[in-house]
């Protein structure tokens, strides 16, 4: 975006996840707008879009209380999993989460296994620096205010929502990746036209005088 700005090349904007920047203060570039909440994930996940995969990943139509309980839920520990993240990326740490799939640490009714989780993932990290019970005490402190939906990785959310959903219909996963393109297909006009980053759009195409969201998304 700055090469593009030396060049003087306007009406060029881009979108990125906004992923732990509003938490620590990193203010956006200029004409670089931001996902609501952490990822694109995570702003489906609040939109009303998300009841519709829910739905098909669990094969029912779920009550509106379970619903909620389950989404909740799963986004809580998700939130747990990205204060480690956010931790990791502060602290120039090499927290190897790639290598560690949340899904498989989450035990049906038990819920999930914070400490079976944390020690893989410490296995599988090149980092000496934290101990289990640290890193354990960074998952399950109190964060300050910060909504689940911004702390909360779409990729982890995914993969517990893709356990759940499995556990939940005795049936084999189908793989965060496919539940990530679900939450994409699932995204409609209607919903993306409720969020902030359409408002921030409208906002760039009038500062801008550009056109750029479709007519159902301009009114």
């Amino acid at each position: 975006m700055e090469l593009l700005r030396e060049r003087g090349i306007r009406q060029v904007f881009g979108i990125c996840d906004a992923d732990f920047d509003r938490i620590v203060g990193q203010a956006a570039q200029p004409d670089v707008l931001r996902a609501d909440l952490h990822d694109a994930e995570m702003m489906i996940v609040y939109s009303p879009s998300f009841r519709h995969v829910c739905d098909e990943l669990y094969g029912t139509t779920l009550s509106d209380r379970t619903f909620q309980k389950r989404r909740d839920e799963l986004l809580e520990v998700a939130a747990c999993i990205g204060s480690a993240r956010m931790w990791n990326n502060t602290n120039q740490a090499r927290l190897n989460f790639k290598a560690v799939e949340p899904g498989g640490y989450l035990r049906g009714d038990e819920g999930f296994d914070y400490t079976a989780y944390a020690s893989k993932l410490l296995e599988e990290s090149a980092n000496d620096s934290i101990s289990l019970q640290n890193i354990l005490q960074i998952m399950r402190n109190s964060r300050g205010g910060v909504s689940n939906g911004e702390m909360a990785s779409g990729h982890d959310f995914a993969a517990l929502l893709d356990r759940d959903a499995a556990i939940k219909g005795e049936r084999n996963c189908y793989g965060h990746d496919v539940v990530e393109k679900m939450l994409r297909l699932s995204f409609d006009v209607n919903s993306f036209g409720g969020t902030e980053l359409v408002l921030n759009l409208r906002r760039w195409e009038q500062r801008e005088d550009a056109d750029v969201l479709i007519d159902e998304l301009s009114s």
